[in-house]
């Protein structure tokens, strides 16, 4: 009877050693290189089928040293961006160089500035339009002081001019074509008679001139009135990632509440891992946009130096901590 409890006890240990074999074995729940390996949207290794995943992978795998995460499965410290309100006292560090570049125009030159501007996500919508009042920082330029904002913007696309027939009576003080700028007339006429009118860039003085006084204005011509509209292809505005915008700063003494804004010169080896991660990010903006592991000393000094950044189209919040692609911490 001896004998054979044993025997039983000992097949039982011999099981149970190879069950724990197994479980140390890659059971730690770290990601593999499965997820982004360059920060461009590319996978490591192409298929037929995209990834099931919606949110961003950090590359690496766990390791003993740390190095890139534990090998108890504790991710590995990521560069972490998360979208935050614009509002704040931290300054927003202006990432994209037209961005920095445009706002420097406006400071330091005369008249408004029209551009446009590529940004990283679709049908993008630019927050500058939102903003009143701007206090630049610019550590390598003369953009330096406190401004008021004027700015229009929107997603860039080419507008075309189209027109509606009104009854007289539902003309609200129509606007007789012989009144516009001669430099405009015929372009509106076009609009009215059915011909080709456009394409027109919204940023330029023509698509000012349009967006303001031809788009939902009512307008005569030959006794007929009319009612001016855009028309343009159903995807244009959906597809298009570029910002317009028509920016002027005017210098103030004092401002309720500026947005500080700064135009530092950032490192390229910076912006290989930043401009990645938003990338990324843009496919989806489900979750925080992550750069890293491993993060290179260069990325380490701009999150220890830099609270938050602006692109055309959000604020983020920046932090260098553990990310396992979840939003928790």
């Amino acid at each position: 009877m001896d004998s054979d409890r044993r025997r039983c006890l000992g097949l039982l240990a011999g099981a149970l050693a190879g069950a724990a074999g197994c479980l140390g074995d890659g059971g730690d729940g770290t990601p593999t290189d499965s997820g982004n390996a360059g920060g461009d949207g590319s996978t490591a290794a192409p298929t037929e089928t995209p990834r099931a995943t919606s949110t961003p992978t950090p590359s690496g795998s766990p390791t003993a040293d740390g190095a890139t995460g534990t090998a108890t499965g504790t991710p590995a410290p990521s560069l972490v961006l998360d979208t935050v309100d614009l509002s704040g006292e931290e300054p927003l560090t202006v990432y994209p160089p037209n961005l920095a570049s445009i706002l420097r125009a406006a400071a330091t030159g005369d008249g408004p500035v029209r551009a446009t501007a590529d940004a990283f996500v679709y049908a993008p919508e630019p927050l500058l339009p939102t903003v009143d009042a701007v206090e630049v920082v610019d550590p390598v330029g003369d953009a330096g002081g406190t401004y008021a904002v004027d700015c229009e913007g929107g997603t860039a696309h080419d507008m075309t001019l189209v027109a509606d027939e009104v009854p007289a009576e539902e003309a609200d003080d129509p606007t007789p074509v012989s009144a516009f700028p001669a430099e405009y007339r015929e372009l509106v006429v076009a609009a009215l008679t059915g011909s080709s009118a456009g394409p027109v860039a919204p940023q330029t003085e023509r698509g000012e001139w349009v967006r303001e006084r031809f788009f939902g204005e009512y307008v005569e011509y030959e006794g007929q009135a009319y009612l001016g509209r855009e028309i343009h292809p159903t995807d244009a505005v959906f597809f298009s990632t570029e910002v317009w915008y028509v920016l002027s700063l005017s210098p103030v003494e004092d401002a309720a509440e500026p947005v500080t804004v700064r135009l530092p010169e950032i490192d390229p080896r910076v912006r290989t891992a930043v401009t990645g991660a938003l990338n990324d990010w843009s496919k989806h903006a489900t979750a925080p946009a992550v750069a890293g592991p491993p993060l290179s000393d260069p990325v380490r000094a701009f999150a220890d130096d830099t609270g938050r950044i602006l692109t055309h189209t959000h604020a983020y919040g920046v932090a260098v901590r553990p990310w396992d692609g979840t939003d928790g911490e």
